[in-house]
């Protein structure tokens, strides 16, 4: 996706969560600004975060907030995942996780 590579999509996903800072969130506005494709997916990932906006938040427990975005990484792999036990390698980081379910967003809004 132009100046932001390969990830772009997922860039504008972290950037619409408040998941970027500094020079990336700059990189971010600026690819926004000038990419009429860029513009659409972040407008149609704010308008499906709008309704969320009017929700009370509290804090997720790490471990919870941990284990559902390994949950969601499995499911959005195909993998079968038990209901009481979701197993996944330890070799991924938090971060792998958290692109793969960015990825499996947007190719929702995408479609």
């Amino acid at each position: 996706m132009g100046s932001l590579g390969n990830n772009g999509e997922s860039f504008i996903l972290d950037y619409c969560l408040g998941l970027t800072s500094g020079e990336r969130t700059a990189r971010v506005e600026a690819f926004i600004a000038s990419s009429e494709r860029a513009a659409e997916i972040h407008g149609r990932i704010q308008a499906a975060l709008g309704p969320l906006a009017s929700l009370y938040s509290e804090p997720c427990p790490e471990e919870l907030a941990e284990r559902t975005v390994r949950l969601l990484c499995a499911v959005s792999q195909g993998a079968q995942v038990a209901r009481t036990q979701t197993t996944y390698s330890s070799s991924h980081t938090l971060e792998d996780c958290w692109q793969c379910l960015s990825r499996s967003i947007l190719m929702k809004l995408s479609s």
